[in-house]
């Protein structure tokens, strides 16, 4: 069942690239069809995990565990596990899919056939990261997103700005990323050995290899080194963020959502599934040092947002305060501040997407992200503007949404642990919201810059942005639907 989450989209783009040539709308649907499936496989998964009662008729068929052995002397075997956790990042990764797909229907891209095989094999690679185990399968599915990011970027990226910055730009991002990779290489076959020359086993799987931190040695405190500093490059966090808001601009044309989101939801995930259950002591040493780089992400992230005239810029740096409000819920040794972090990456998750894709409906009317050109589109737009509102006040806190509660949850968290820090947190929030306003009033507020003809959301788009609206205010209000079925933190630390 579980290899079914990560072959389905890989062999759907390679029915995709050969159906090209017959028509150029079949990949659009393949891709869409692979998708949806994988997205009904992980309910069917969600629900034998969460309410194994109700999962009568499957019970024998569904299994949260696989393991295949492809090279036993090393210990290398292609092990997958899903648990709450990762089923529901792996929900939110479909989604991702699925608004890229829809918001995208009318856009014509070249070569489609080739576009949706790039785009299904990072959706399966980023369906393997979460589902590995075996830290080899994990570095080598993190690479493939590295790679079909800078492939999308370069043939489907935007044609609008100078070809020598924007291979500059890819160039930035492919160089930090490597470099990523190599520390984590490195750390993975420094624990690789390290595991051999305790208990005698070669082996590469995580289960088995995070009970090796037992002698708090300098070698262990460089290999937890290694995992910190390549998960804080990919999420992205300051000083290593720089390569983010050049490269978003260069994502694809049209509604495409956020590209990188898929690569930054794997470097938090690993920072929680791998970093965070092996830190033991170092986890209290550098608990104040990562607090800090928090509270600069959120700060310098608004502050730099506020002052960009260019949307898509002003998005990127947003999301690089998330990653601050990320790194101060994780590094607090709380279990109010875990739960509200897993309800952040949620909501935030979803806002942020649907934000992305409100700001390329903008750019398709008036060809440009530059606040210059915009100033009075809400006499103008029946629905974009009260979606990108809802979006926004979404992602400040509006009271009701998932959003809200998150923040709620990880402020007390935090309040409990450093209060007199947590006076920094809660002005971050303001910046925020200020943050926001502006974006708003620069974009739908003054004088009518364009007098054109626009083209708002169709039907459908408009539909499935309400059932998302719906889907943050119920989780809003019951939060406990979450929290009921499991413990974040115990799954974090354990």
């Amino acid at each position: 069942m579980l290899p079914l989450l990560i072959f389905i989209p890989f062999f759907g783009g390679i029915i995709s690239f050969l159906l090209q040539k017959i028509s150029n709308k079949l990949p659009k649907f393949i891709a869409m069809f692979s998708i949806l499936l994988i997205f009904l496989l992980n309910i069917f998964m969600f629900v034998h995990i969460t309410f194994p009662k109700l999962d009568l008729f499957c019970i024998n068929f569904f299994s949260n565990k696989f393991c295949f052995t492809w090279m036993e002397d090393i210990g290398i075997h292609f092990s997958l596990y899903e648990d709450i956790f990762s089923s529901y990042m792996i929900f939110l990764t479909t989604l991702l899919g699925l608004l890229s797909i829809i918001f995208s229907y009318y856009e014509i891209y070249k070569n489609p056939g080739t576009f949706y095989l790039n785009v299904l094999i990072l959706i399966s690679s980023t369906i393997g990261s979460f589902l590995s185990t075996n830290l080899i399968f994990f570095f080598c599915f993190l690479e493939i997103i590295i790679f079909t990011i800078c492939f999308l970027n370069i043939f489907w990226g935007s044609k609008d700005i100078d070809t020598s910055i924007k291979f500059s730009c890819i160039k930035k991002f492919f160089l930090q990323s490597q470099i990523s990779s190599l520390v984590m290489l490195f750390s993975i076959l420094l624990l690789f050995n390290y595991y051999h020359s305790i208990y005698g086993v070669w082996t590469f799987d995580f289960n088995l290899l995070k009970h090796a931190f037992i002698n708090k040695s300098v070698i262990e405190n460089i290999i937890l080194f290694g995992f910190l500093l390549s998960f804080i490059i990919k999420i992205p966090s300051i000083p290593f963020h720089t390569w983010l808001p050049d490269v978003m601009l260069f994502s694809p044309r049209g509604n495409f959502v956020d590209l990188i989101g898929f690569l930054s939801k794997v470097g938090i995930y690993g920072l929680l599934r791998f970093f965070i259950p092996i830190s033991g002591n170092i986890f209290y040493k550098i608990q104040y040092f990562m607090i800090l780089l928090g509270i600069i992400n959120v700060f310098y992230g608004t502050f730099m947002a506020s002052i960009k005239n260019n949307l898509k810029h002003a998005l990127a740096y947003i999301n690089i305060s998330h990653v601050g409000i990320i790194l101060l819920s994780m590094f607090n040794f709380n279990n109010l501040s875990y739960e509200g972090l897993f309800l952040y990456i949620i909501s935030s998750t979803i806002s942020s997407s649907l934000l992305f894709i409100l700001s390329s409906k903008l750019y398709n009317n008036f060809n440009t992200y530059n606040f210059k050109s915009f100033g009075g589109l809400w006499k103008i737009f029946n629905t974009i503007p009260g979606f990108f509102l809802f979006f926004a006040l979404s992602n400040f806190g509006l009271p009701g949404t998932g959003n809200f509660i998150s923040e709620i949850l990880i402020f007390i968290g935090f309040f409990l642990s450093h209060q007199k820090i947590s006076i920094f947190f809660a002005f971050s929030l303001m910046l925020f919201a200020f943050c926001y306003i502006k974006l708003f009033h620069r974009i739908f507020y003054g004088s009518l810059k364009n007098n054109l003809k626009c083209c708002d959301l169709s039907f459908v788009e408009t539909l499935f942005v309400s059932l998302l609206i719906l889907f943050l205010i119920f989780i809003g209000l019951f939060p406990n639907f979450i929290f009921n079925n499991f413990n974040f933190f115990d799954i974090c630390f354990n």
